[in-house]
């Protein structure tokens, strides 16, 4: 993974890097705590690479291309050899969109006559680090029935508990809303 500019016999190129890591199969129906992107500058000598500290930003790659970064949601840091990108809010995003082939896009300082290039270890230096629940089951309303017409300004609202597996002491908050007609037009 490529990030940053260098010189290529006289000429600045810049990099980046577009890349997918397969998540639907643990995420799906999960709700997502965490995600830490861990990036580690390659050891390999024949790289060239800088260990300056260097702004590194992460985003959702809109394609497979250079000019592919989503600009709407940018996650940064500044990385000299080692360092982490909080990334939970795009992967909180594809969750929520279905978007089961979101792939994110990195790229580092680029421009300018100044060698920025890093080149990020793939193999076991860099990684994706997810922190993910099953979250609380779905609850069902007790009192009064569902679609209930109910006489009393003050009408007892209760639901039946619903449990949380992964975290099994937390208390479960619910919510109810209250409407005047059936389409829940006003409340």
């Amino acid at each position: 993974m490529n990030v940053g500019n260098r010189d290529f016999n006289g000429q600045w190129l810049s990099w980046r890097t577009v890349f997918y890591i397969e998540f639907q199969s643990f995420l799906q129906g999960h709700v997502v705590n965490n995600v830490n992107l861990h990036l580690r500058v390659t050891t390999e000598t024949t790289y060239q690479n800088t260990h300056d500290p260097r702004w590194i930003v992460a985003a959702h790659a809109s394609c497979w291309g250079y000019n592919c970064r989503d600009e709407s949601d940018l996650r940064m840091s500044i990385i000299g050899s080692e360092g982490d990108i909080n990334v939970t809010d795009l992967y909180r995003e594809f969750v929520a969109t279905n978007d089961w082939g979101g792939a994110l896009m990195l790229n580092g300082d680029e421009g300018g006559t100044t060698m920025t290039q890093k080149k990020f270890d793939d193999d076991d230096g860099s990684y994706l680090e997810f922190n993910y629940n099953a979250g609380p089951g779905a609850t069902t309303l007790n009192s009064p029935a569902d679609g209930a017409t109910v006489t009393t300004l003050h009408p007892q609202l209760r639901a039946n508990p619903a449990t949380d597996p992964d975290n099994p002491p937390d208390p479960i908050h619910y919510n109810f809303e209250i409407c005047t007609d059936r389409n829940c037009g006003s409340i």
